[in-house]
Formats: structure tokens, sequence, C-alpha cells
């Protein structure tokens, strides 16, 4: 089960939530966040996992990452999810845990689609040996509203790597991926909730009841 959103929808919070909720009801669950590693996983696989999240995320915000081309971060991104599939879901899927993450891999194709113009069919001819969660539930979070919860961005979060130009700030460039995610989520039938004054627990349980009841 993977949860999606913009940045600021609170998808790291909910997927916690939800974990503990499904927990309480007595599910066994591993609860996997994109940008951690598993403490469990095999040295080797933790090892690798940090080695691929540092070239992909550490300190990316302030340098030059279109010297290195659209090619390479496709690839290198498809490269984590392929691992992380292999070697933390897949395994825990078999022996009958129910895994949930905060994010997979739909807003980085929002993101690159937006920024360069890299096409959605050429995504999936990269990432088409690459597991995708059997429940997507997208939080539909007005950009306003994650600005406000948000208060600090990145330079990704406000589109400032558009090949284009563009300079949209934070709540124009999130109304952009927010519009593709739309589009994902239609095209692939996900459950989209929009969370309201719900506090996070009570999302939650929210989330498990509509799950239950498919």
């Amino acid at each position: 089960m993977s949860f999606e959103g913009i940045d600021g929808s609170g998808k790291t919070t909910l997927s916690g939530a939800v974990a503990q909720e499904l927990r309480n009801r007595g599910a066994d669950v591993v609860l996997f966040q994109k940008k951690t590693v598993p403490v469990d996983a095999d040295p080797y696989v933790q090892h690798h996992l940090a080695a691929l999240g540092r070239l992909i995320w550490d300190d990316a915000d302030q340098q030059p990452i279109h010297l290195l081309g659209d090619e390479h971060w496709v690839r290198l991104m498809a490269a984590y999810f392929a691992a992380v599939h292999e070697a933390v879901i897949q395994p825990a899927v078999q022996s009958g845990r129910t895994v949930v993450t905060d994010n997979w891999y739909f807003k980085f194709f929002a993101r690159m689609t937006i920024n360069t113009g890299y096409r959605l069919e050429d995504f999936e001819k990269v990432f088409g040996g690459v597991g995708q969660p059997t429940e997507v539930v997208y939080l539909d979070v007005d950009p306003a509203v994650a600005s406000a919860r948000k208060g600090t961005f990145t330079r990704g979060e406000l589109g400032e790597h558009q090949r284009d130009g563009a300079n949209d700030g934070f709540v124009g460039y999130q109304s952009k991926v927010a519009a593709f995610y739309r589009e994902l989520a239609a095209d692939g039938q996900w459950r989209c909730i929009q969370p309201g004054a719900l506090t996070p627990a009570e999302l939650a349980a929210k989330v498990v009841d509509q799950l239950a009841w498919r």
C-alpha cells in the first residue's frame, strides 16, 4: 500500500498512522518510508540502499543535477525502487506481512515529466519490471494548504529545476504535480481521499475501514 500526494500533503505522517492502525487491528506490518533504510534488512542491502539514497537525495538540491542528464536520474531512481521491491517489499509480502510506504515512484514521474518533458511511456520502458503497490491512496490536498503546513521549501519543491525556466513558486508548481497525479489516479483507479480537518489517527482509521470494504 502506497500513499501518494504533493509535497506537504501528509504522506509520511499518514503512512505511519495507518501502519499503527493496522497493527492495532492485528496485522503484521512493515512500514517503509522512502528515504530511510530498513534496520532489519540484510547489512549488504542496507549499505546498498543507503549508497543509492545518498546519490539521489543527499545535497541534490544544491547541486547541478542537470549535468548528469535525464537518463541517468531515471535509471538511478529505477535502480533504487527495484532494489527496495526485490530486497524489502517482496520478501515481506511473500511472508504474509502487509507493507505500507509513504511514497512509491509516482511523484518522481510527475516531477520529471513537468521539469523535463520526459514522457510517461519512456518511464514505463525503464520501470516496467519494478513492482507496483496493490493499493494506492492519493491524498488530494490543496497546494495552498500544503504550503502553509510546510513553511520552508527545497528548490525541487518550488519547481526550480524546470528546463523551460518557469518560476511557479510552491503553489503553482505543486498544482502542476497535483494535476499529473490526478491523471495517474484516474487511470490506475486509485483511492482518493481529502484529509480535511481529520487528525492523522482519525484519517488512518477511515483509510483502513475503507480498504477493508474492497
